[in-house]
């Protein structure tokens, strides 16, 4: 009844908040209809500086201006990627920007309409002729929210212009084919925004850079879940060979990844935590059954010892001897117990524990790659959950045949093999028509996993 009303409460509440979000579109349309919202409003624009120079000191100073407004100025230091800072600019107002490294103006300069709820990066890169270039891009950086994704970039900034990056995946033991994975972007004044590729997370892979049907490398690549990473593709110093490690990598982190093992660790820590609090209180309450029990001890000793005195009286001048009091502990019946059953705790354990991990398989296991069946070759927790239910059923079949006497009841073997054949049929059924989608035939699947279960257990009794 009290998880009735939890339900109905719930229900209430979702509902007032659903209405109350309508409402909230409702008078943002009209006022947008009536001209109260203006679409020239101020807003923090994100903006980094992505310095892709080698060996330079010194500062570099971004400058961003509008007309009619203050200009805003950001001073960054230091190689690679620095932190977003926030730029309180025009959202309607084209912005100019100029980009200065030692107070010394480094051309081009951009001009560009910012827009919200993007990030941008400010670009600069080494031109021809050992000049310094600078452009304004448009981040991607929104991966999404799916599970052992992550996102990266390629920035070309060697002499080959016909780079291609190929992918295999460290899953493959085999003699796998390279894949093509991403499209190198080669920085240019023009250059609005470089693609954001998408890989998993569950395996490391090797990235294979190629020039026509030349290789130049070869780059172990491990990413985390949810982090955003820029490769940089540069030239060698003097390369001895055109082709023959003319090319280097560096890796920046946008973005660093999730702690993806957090929510196992807190699971598990509350898993001890209970274990742990219940033995606590157990303990607890045997230290207060044996303190009650004392006192019970206690307090009966002392009402006998004062009964014994009561009755002490005097007879013909003479004190009467206390008779001795003999107490016969009265003998307990030998009943005749019914046999019970004896449970072996390690294996219901781990029943218990393969069961709570198969369920949590069957929910897509909180989206843990180890907690999903492998593709093809490879083996994974979810993989494990089959075979140990068959060593629980053989080893179960063992226990109960020995503590029932099947094995040396000849009499019985009939009633033993018709329980065998009713458990079997029991168990390919169900899974055929219960975890199978029976209404359709054509989709009926034979093999599964009760059927397999059933025809394992036929053949072992």
């Amino acid at each position: 009844m009290r998880l009735s009303k939890i339900v109905v409460l719930i229900a209430l509440l979702l509902a007032i908040t659903s209405a109350g979000s309508a409402s909230r579109g409702h008078l943002t349309n009209l006022s947008g209809q009536f001209g109260a919202q203006s679409d020239c409003d101020t807003s923090s624009v994100p903006i980094r500086l992505f310095n892709l120079l080698t060996n330079t000191s010194g500062s570099f100073l971004v400058v961003i201006s509008q007309t009619g407004e203050k200009d805003i100025s950001k001073t960054f230091t230091g190689e690679g990627p620095s932190e977003y800072h926030d730029f309180s600019l025009k959202l309607c107002k084209s912005a100019t920007v100029t980009v200065s490294h030692n107070q010394k103006a480094i051309s081009p300069t951009s001009t560009i309409t910012f827009l919200s709820d993007t990030d941008y990066t400010v670009a600069v890169f080494p031109g021809s002729a050992q000049t310094t270039l600078a452009v304004v891009l448009r981040d991607q950086n929104h991966v999404g929210r799916m599970a052992d994704t992550a996102g990266w970039k390629v920035i070309n900034l060697s002499r080959f212009d016909d780079l291609e990056v190929n992918s295999l995946y460290a899953e493959c033991s085999l003699d796998c084919l390279y894949i093509p994975a991403a499209d190198p972007a080669q920085l240019t004044t023009d250059t609005e925004t470089i693609p954001l590729h998408k890989t998993k997370t569950a395996f490391d892979f090797t990235l294979k850079f190629m020039s026509g049907q030349h290789e130049l490398l070869k780059y172990d690549f491990n990413p985390g879940e949810y982090g955003l990473y820029t490769l940089v593709v540069r030239d060698v110093k003097d390369p001895s060979n055109p082709y023959a490690a003319g090319i280097t990598v560096t890796e920046y982190k946008d973005k660093l990844p999730d702690m993806f093992w957090v929510p196992l660790v807190v699971a598990i820590a509350i898993l001890i935590a209970l274990v742990c609090s219940r033995k606590i209180v157990f303990l607890l309450y045997k230290q207060y059954q044996r303190k009650r029990e004392a006192r019970r001890i206690s307090n009966s000793l002392y009402m006998a010892a004062m009964q014994n005195d009561n009755e002490t009286q005097l007879r013909d001048g003479e004190v009467a001897q206390p008779q001795e009091r003999t107490e016969t502990a009265p003998q307990e019946t030998q009943k005749q117990v019914a046999f019970k059953k004896k449970r072996l705790l390690s294996l219901d354990t781990f029943r218990g524990m393969s069961l709570s991990i198969m369920i949590f398989v069957n929910y897509n296991g909180g989206h843990y790659w180890f907690f999903n069946h492998s593709a093809w070759n490879g083996l994974t927790v979810a993989d494990l959950v089959f075979p140990w239910f068959i060593w629980i059923m053989g080893t179960a079949m063992g226990l109960s045949g020995d503590r029932n006497n099947y094995w040396e009841n000849r009499e019985g073997h009939k009633t033993i093999m018709f329980r065998i054949i009713e458990r079997t049929l029991k168990l390919f059924f169900l899974g055929l028509f219960i975890v199978n989608e029976a209404y359709d035939l054509q989709k009926m699947r034979v093999p599964g996993v009760l059927q397999r279960f059933a025809i394992s257990y036929l053949t072992v009794s």
